[in-house]
C-alpha cells in the first residue's frame, strides 16, 4: 500500500490452511521441516490486520468446507472470496520471487477494491493430490510488437484437491488459458465474474494426480480473450 511501516510478516499460504492440508497426500506440515513456513513477506500491519486479515476468515471457511467434501456449490460471494484470496497469494509469491514484475498500483488494488484488477483472471479446478501443497510462479511472455519483457503473471497452485490458476496481464486485457479440451471441461472460471451459483468440480471433472504440473504444461498464458 506504500506504508512504511511498521512492517509485520504475512504468511502467503496461512496457517490455517497448511493445518487444513497437513499429511494430505503423506506430507506433513508440521516442524522445520515444513518448506510453507518460510514462505513469508513484510507487509504493513494495517494491511495484514484489516483486509488481509478479513479475506482470510471469509474465506478459510470457504476452502476448509471444500476440503471437506468432493463436490460445492459456490455462491457469487464465495466466488468473490475465492478469486480475491487466489489474486493475493499470486501477487505475493511474485512478491516473494524479488522479481519486482509485478507493478504496484495491482497488489494497491486489491486492497482499495477488494477483487481482482483489470486483467487478471482467475480458475478453479480438482485433482487427486500427490502433495499437500505445490506452487509454480512464472511470467507471461511478451509477443511481437510488445515491450520487452513480461506483460503479466502466471501463477498455479495447489492447496489439497483444490488447483488455482491466476493469470494477470499488465495491459488490462484477459488472457484464454488454453483450448486444451480437459482444461476447458474441469477449470471453472471464478473471475471475471458469471452470474449465479457454480458447482465445483466443473462438469465433475478431474486434472488429475498432478494439476499443477499438467497445467503448467497444457497452458498459453500468452493468449487473450477477443
Amino acid at each position: 500500500c506504500g506504508s512504511e511501516g511498521p512492517l509485520t510478516d504475512e504468511d502467503i499460504f496461512p496457517v490455517w490452511l497448511q493445518k487444513a492440508v497437513d499429511d494430505w497426500a503423506g506430507q506433513s506440515l508440521r516442524g522445520p521441516g515444513n518448506p510453507w513456513r518460510d514462505y513469508l513477506v513484510p507487509v504493513c500491519s494495517n494491511c495484514n490486520n484489516r483486509w488481509m486479515s478479513t479475506l482470510e476468515k471469509d474465506t478459510s471457511k470457504i476452502i476448509k468446507g471444500m476440503l471437506a467434501s468432493a463436490s460445492a456449490e459456490l455462491a457469487e460471494s464465495d466466488q468473490l472470496y475465492l478469486a480475491t484470496w487466489a489474486t493475493k497469494v499470486a501477487f505475493l509469491l511474485e512478491y516473494w520471487s524479488t522479481s519486482g514484475q509485478l507493478p504496484h498500483e495491482f497488489l494497491v488494488g486489491l486492497a482499495v477494491w477488494g477483487r481482482p484488477p483489470p486483467g487478471t483472471g482467475v480458475w478453479l479446478g480438482a485433482q487427486s493430490p500427490t502433495a499437500a501443497m505445490r506452487a509454480k510462479i512464472d511470467w507471461i511472455p511478451g509477443t511481437d510488437g510488445d515491450e520487452v519483457g513480461p506483460v503479466g503473471l502466471w501463477v498455479t497452485f495447489s492447496v489439497g484437491t483444490l488447483v488455482f490458476l491466476v493469470l494477470s496481464r499488465f495491459d488490462g486485457r484477459y488472457a484464454a488459458p488454453t483450448s486444451h479440451p480437459l482444461v476447458a471441461q474441469a477449470m471453472l472460471p471464478l473471475w471475471p465474474p458469471t452470474e449465479g451459483a457454480v458447482a465445483w468440480p466443473r462438469g465433475n471433472r478431474s486434472l488429475g494426480k498432478d494439476g499443477v504440473g499438467f497445467l503448467a504444461e497444457v497452458v498459453d498464458p500468452s493468449a487473450v480473450m477477443p
